[in-house]
């Protein structure tokens, strides 16, 4: 299991105590496992059903992008309220897909939420990989990032800046591996009874 924290700030500079998220990455024969907590903001959410939500970037939400030795990229966002949006990139800030339907769960843990995405390796480029995660939260809005992505502005489309993600740390982990995982996160405040129940509750299987 590959574990990220969005610890910096999108320029380099350090986030804040208790304001990143985390994720644990594993890779199944079918699918990638990505689970995350993240200190739940509490903002309105989007209008959109729950599901497949075009422009969940401007909702508070927790961003994972996957790269593969070309070019091709795939984005993945998250939302407490159970709303997510999958993109397939050709290049940077080309799609040629968007918005279809993924296995995604959510439960929210009084100031922290948690998710699992579960997300079929058809529908990400081909390893070896290269990625990083993202937290988008507050007015005015903070861009959070496991690794750094200097430009004038926010932009987490620089493939460039991306960190490894190597496949022999992608190994699935035991329901107890992850609770000594999330016992060990500098995450203020996170239940990690609530916590072992909201994963229990998410099926592995797609």
């Amino acid at each position: 299991m590959l574990s990220l924290h969005t610890k910096f700030f999108w320029d380099g500079s350090d986030a804040h105590a208790g304001e990143g998220a985390f994720a644990l990455l594993e890779r199944t024969n079918e699918h990638l496992l990505w689970w995350f907590v993240a200190p739940h903001g509490a903002e309105p959410p989007p209008s959109h059903p729950v599901g497949p939500t075009p422009g969940l970037w401007n909702h508070e939400v927790v961003e994972l992008f996957v790269k593969g030795p070309g070019p091709a990229y795939t984005e993945l966002e998250a939302a407490a309220s159970g709303h997510y949006l999958p993109l397939r990139l050709k290049d940077v800030r080309q799609p040629t897909r968007e918005a279809w339907p993924l296995r995604f769960d959510a439960a929210i843990l009084g100031d922290w939420w948690t998710g699992l995405m579960r997300v079929p390796l058809d529908d990400l480029p081909p390893p070896p990989w290269t990625g990083n995660l993202y937290r988008i939260h507050g007015a005015p809005r903070r861009h959070l990032c496991a690794f750094p992505v200097p430009a004038a502005a926010p932009d987490f489309h620089q493939p460039h800046h991306f960190g490894p993600l190597p496949d022999a740390r992608l190994q699935p982990a035991s329901p107890g591996e992850r609770l000594a995982w999330a016992s060990g996160l500098d995450a203020p405040g996170l239940d990690l009874s609530a916590l072992e129940s909201a994963w229990a509750g998410f099926t592995e299987a797609p």
